[in-house]
């Protein structure tokens, strides 16, 4: 048998069997959750109601909310999101949300409405003067437009005189909640009407018999990709001397920074930039983001959990190292990888292989689940922050790459993955280094655990010159800059028959603005995590091949067209001094110089791919 040393945090396309650790298939479809305290494990919701005529006393314990027009206002707030404790994934595609409250006493027929609170208050001192201690609203009563509610209700809904539920349409308030365009303060309940009379309804607090009374929030969603790149977390972008700048910039347009989530939701409160995490305790609950322990985190754009390494000791030691072992993947020579591969490894509460370790972790419960897996390639390099890699880049480059307010125990090392490549390889992406590596080397593991994406069945649509990644959302242009999709020949053809383009970075995102006007697409060149999300091997392929493909280079994207396989991408890094390319024969991440006297970007087997969300 001959091993070849491999130089890719990810496969080259080489004749070697190739298997995948995962779990189930993935399949995108509706949900609904209720969100109701007390039922169904939902808890954080507040209510209140506040009066009038006695301005200072706090009615957030009561086991009724009371409704008077003019008199009696009632608020209502549940945790909704990921990222503030709720059930459902952030960024999802809110169809509807339904407010309801049963109301418990007859009062003749009221229409009331549900207008979204625009400041934080406390269920345990709000009144109908202040919203929490030392806070007062901005008009007594919560009243003011603008300021203390918003200008418009989301809905408004009749409900009738004897007990029944009120059930309000807040959909488009829990949509623009979603997409972050609003915070979540619920809701506040005040009259459409002139009913002057006393309604009541139950309240959270309401006794346990009668638990299915309670205020409840029905919303139904379609979660977010699990494939969804996260952004690289620039924010600036840099000028031709390499000095960052807000951007754009003139002369190099069209960079990483202008886009994605580091520019629409740029908020360091769970994250850098566009990240956004949310901490967990040893039960899987959320914490607030100034915890000082914690178990696991929620990447809330992805959905995925992580596990969290600590410095203590024990079975999530950072310091653990595991050799690449699977019991039933390395078929005839299982034999001999049992002897030498398995448990062999350095580590405390678990056998010392990647195996052994997903089984130890499983039985433990961790964060109170016992799903938990290894990650793939593309999952992990979307935890990395681009913007804290140390400089200069080098084949075995330094500086962790992870959110150390999140993961601060992650080591400057190699971390498997769940891809063995045959032979005595398997893949390891790096947080300071990396490369394919030998399954007998001892390295450290972040387990994670949700929808591994990359199972879905044909998740690459092709339409004429377009490919639709249904994992992510985004949309990719066969070709890449400087050629045209020919229909007839199945193939990608030089625009002007020359294959050996040589352009300034401006000069090729000119080429990119004529495309975007001409075709009426918001085309862009793709970064560096989108590339990765592309690259995707086909499930036919990933049990044992003598010739594992890529949808990207086999069947959608032609090999033809990139013999080397390598493309330009937007990502260039904080001094500017390097941009990063991705080789689809191997995975390599690689810099080369954009500013003068190294300025191009596309040539023959490094032009540009270009990408777009749906229209």
């Amino acid at each position: 048998m001959i091993f070849v040393r491999l130089r890719s945090i990810l496969l080259r396309c080489a004749a070697m069997s190739l298997v995948f650790v995962s779990s189930g298939a993935f399949s995108q479809v509706p949900s609904v959750k209720v969100l109701q305290e007390g039922l169904a494990g939902y808890s954080g919701s507040q209510d209140a109601w506040i009066n009038k005529g006695k301005k200072v006393k706090n009615f957030g314990s009561k086991r009724v909310l009371k409704y008077k027009a003019r008199r009696f206002n009632l608020l209502v707030e549940f945790p909704i999101f990921h990222s503030e404790g709720g059930p459902v994934p952030d960024g999802s595609d809110i169809q509807s949300a339904t407010l309801s409250l049963y109301k418990k006493s007859s009062s003749g027929q009221q229409a009331l409405s549900a207008t979204r609170l625009l400041e934080a208050w406390d269920e345990e001192s709000v009144n109908w003067n202040q919203r929490a201690d030392g806070a007062p609203w901005s008009s007594p009563g919560a009243k003011r437009k603008g300021q203390d509610i918003a200008a418009q209700a989301d809905g408004v809904s009749t409900v009738g005189a004897g007990p029944q539920w009120l059930d309000i349409d807040v959909s488009e308030g829990v949509r623009q909640m979603s997409l972050g365009n609003l915070e979540n303060h619920g809701w506040l309940i005040g009259g459409a009407n002139q009913n002057k009379k006393v309604a009541k309804f139950f309240s959270r607090e309401a006794a346990s018999r009668k638990a299915q009374f309670r205020p409840k929030l029905t919303i139904t969603y379609t979660p977010p990709s699990p494939g969804m790149p996260n952004d690289t977390g620039l924010t600036a972008c840099i000028d031709e001397q390499g000095a960052e700048q807000d951007c754009p910039v003139s002369g190099l347009p069209g960079q990483d920074a202008e886009y994605g989530r580091d520019v629409t939701h740029n908020d360091d409160s769970d994250g850098h930039a566009g990240f956004s995490f949310t901490k967990l305790d040893e039960n899987g609950d959320a914490l607030p983001a100034n915890a000082a322990e914690w178990s696991c985190v929620r990447d809330n754009v992805t959905g995925l959990i992580w596990e969290v390494k600590n410095q203590t000791g024990g079975l999530h030691y950072a310091g653990n190292t595991y050799t690449w072992y699977g019991s039933n993947v390395f078929g005839e020579y299982q034999d001999d990888f049992d002897q030498y591969v398995k448990d062999g490894g350095e580590c405390i509460g678990s056998r010392c292989d990647t195996e052994g370790f997903v089984e130890a972790v499983n039985r433990s419960g961790l964060c109170g689940k016992n799903d938990w897996r290894m990650p793939t390639n593309a999952e992990l390099v979307n935890l990395m922050d681009f913007s804290v890699l140390s400089l200069p880049i080098t084949y075995y480059r330094s500086g962790i790459t992870l959110d150390s307010d999140y993961f601060p125990n992650s080591l400057e090392s190699r971390y498997w993955t769940n891809a063995y490549l045959g032979g005595q390889y398997a893949t390891a992406v790096p947080f300071s280094n990396g490369e394919g590596w030998d399954i007998h080397d001892a390295l450290p593991v972040h387990l994670v655990r949700g929808t591994d994406a990359g199972l879905l069945e044909s998740p690459l649509t092709v339409d004429g010159d377009e490919v639709t990644d249904r994992r992510t959302g985004l949309i990719w242009r066969r070709c890449p800059l400087g050629y045209e999709w020919v229909s007839g020949s199945a193939a990608c053809e030089a625009s002007d028959g020359n294959e050996s383009f040589i352009w300034s970075w401006s000069e090729a995102m000119g080429r990119v603005e004529v495309l975007r006007q001409e075709s009426g697409k918001n085309w862009r060149v793709a970064n560096v995590k989108e590339l990765y999300s592309a690259m995707t091997p086909a499930p036919e392929f990933r049990q044992s091949s003598s010739d594992p493909k890529f949808y990207t280079r086999e069947i959608t994207f032609p090999q033809t067209v990139l013999p080397s396989g390598e493309n330009a991408s937007s990502t260039l890094l904080p001094n500017g001094t390097v941009i990063r390319f991705l080789n689809w024969g191997g995975g390599d991440l690689f810099g080369g110089s954009v500013l003068p006297p190294d300025n191009y970007v596309g040539y023959f087997g490094e032009a540009p791919l270009l990408v777009r969300e749906a229209q």
